[in-house]
């Protein structure tokens, strides 16, 4: 099979530079220091981002559909995290019968942790890059990720 030389010139540094940047932002140090699989940190993460959306506790059915998993693989991963005292189940104020899921604090310390690591890298690596080469990097990182998801959804 022949490649266009172009689209390689472009995917084998883009795949290599965001390894690179998987290993700067040690998920998998967080995930052993804190004894979670990278699964579960991103479960902890899209509750985290959701919540903060909507300012309440997410449903186990809108977390399986942004996992793209089967409800009841969530489930399990999300009672791991209860046990874990990660994730909290609470009562859903507009209907008894429902539960949401919510970050307990301990999560949050999770969090704030991994957040300072990455920032603390970001600042390493763009400390080289002029104010434009910054932003030149940054537009078109929007232009590509902004496709990626047009092409998601087509």
């Amino acid at each position: 099979m022949t490649m266009n030389a172009e689209h390689v010139s472009f995917w084998r540094p883009l795949c290599e530079f965001v390894d690179e940047l998987r290993h700067y932002s040690k998920p998998d140090s967080l995930s052993k220091e804190f004894d979670i699989s990278i699964r579960q940190a991103q479960a902890i993460s899209l509750v985290w981002k959701l919540t903060e959306q909507k300012n309440e506790g997410i449903t186990l059915k809108e977390l399986a559909e942004i996992m793209e998993l089967a409800p009841a693989t969530v489930s399990e991963l999300v009672e791991s995290l209860v046990r874990k005292d990660l994730l909290k189940r609470i009562q859903n104020p507009n209907d008894r019968r429902a539960v949401l899921i919510t970050l307990t604090d301990k999560a949050i310390h999770l969090l704030d942790e991994s957040i300072r690591k990455i920032d603390a890298t970001s600042g390493q690596l763009l400390a080289e890059l002029a104010l434009e080469e910054k932003e030149a990097f940054l537009a078109t990182l929007g232009k590509i990720s902004a496709k990626m998801l047009e092409i998601k959804k087509a």
